[in-house]
């Protein structure tokens, strides 16, 4: 040991009474002394018969933590909803995805159509078997929210009906399903007034029109041949409302649009035209029942009492 002055660090020697020590450290015994007494508390007591590690478990124990469920999940592993690729990679199942496209379609649809858990088949506007491919082409032709969104949003679509539409639409869809070979059920506006005359212009497969079409200038139904159900009207006085490619109108429908026309000519097809008249030479016309063929000529005195005249090509 060297014996220091604890003030000023001299070496003191001779000495005659020490002042501090001092270790090799440099470190003076006051201060390890009282680094000693501050770890005391947090010493361990030795255990007789311990050693650093011991287990002591009894077996009831050991039998208690073996039964504990394992909760570590080790492998993701396919299910319902979900599906792993080998190169890892987590997604949905095609039953999932359907789930989801049905509360889509059920949503969009709303009282007009529905996913019928019982057939598989998704329905829409009195069509009940479109099926998963087709109810998708449907969803993603989307529905307009205003007038101008509708000029041409169904034009040459793949789709067999459309969604209802987001927003009364007081005019427009001047060609919304111009050119559309696979339409057969066409949705529009309660009221929808066509300023244009393309609208269903060469839709070879349609056969119902919803809601009430009312036309300023009417070519509108040409190239039709399976029209039957429709509710449309000529809103301008001399317009021609035409039907001429349409031989299977209902009479529900030559009605509608005689009660609800402005003074104006309604071009029918020849079929059409037999049975207005009366001409039980055309095998349509033959085809009635007295009463039927009635009705239908009954229709020809109201039109004359409007100003209403009916033509065929």
């Amino acid at each position: 040991m060297t014996l220091t002055d604890r003030t000023t660090g001299e070496a003191v020697y001779p000495v005659t009474g020490a002042r501090c020590v001092i270790d090799n450290n440099g470190v003076d015994a006051d201060t390890r002394l009282k680094a000693l007494e501050t770890a005391m508390p947090k010493k361990v007591d030795a255990v007789l018969g311990m050693g650093l590690s011991h287990e002591d478990c009894t077996a009831q124990d050991k039998a208690k933590v073996s039964s504990l469920p394992d909760k570590v999940q080790r492998a993701l592993t396919p299910s319902d909803d979900f599906v792993l690729s080998p190169a890892g990679n987590l997604s949905l199942t095609d039953k999932a995805k359907l789930r989801v496209f049905v509360d889509l379609w059920n949503a969009a649809c709303g009282q007009h159509g529905r996913y019928n858990e019982e057939t598989g088949y998704f329905e829409l506007n009195g069509l009940t078997d479109i099926t998963y491919e087709q109810a998708i082409a449907i969803y993603q032709a989307g529905r307009p929210n205003n007038a101008a969104e509708t000029t041409t949003i169904y034009r040459a679509l793949k789709i067999r009906t459309n969604l209802p539409w987001l927003a009364p639409m007081p005019t427009g869809c001047e060609e919304a399903f111009f050119a559309n070979n696979t339409i057969e059920v066409a949705r529009v506006a309660p009221i929808t007034n066509i300023t244009g005359v393309y609208c269903f212009y060469v839709c070879e497969r349609l056969h119902t029109v919803i809601g009430d079409i009312r036309y300023k200038f009417s070519d509108g139904f040409n190239q039709c041949p399976r029209l039957v159900d429709v509710t449309a009207s000529m809103y301008k006085s001399g317009g021609v409302l035409y039907f001429g490619s349409s031989p299977l109108l209902s009479i529900e429908s030559v009605r509608y649009s005689v009660d609800n026309s402005q003074p104006c000519t309604i071009q029918v097809h020849a079929d059409t035209y037999a049975k207005l008249t009366g001409d039980t030479t055309n095998p349509a016309a033959a085809a009635l029942t007295p009463q039927e063929l009635a009705q239908w000529m009954g229709m020809l005195t109201d039109a004359v009492d409007k100003n209403i005249t009916f033509a065929t090509a």
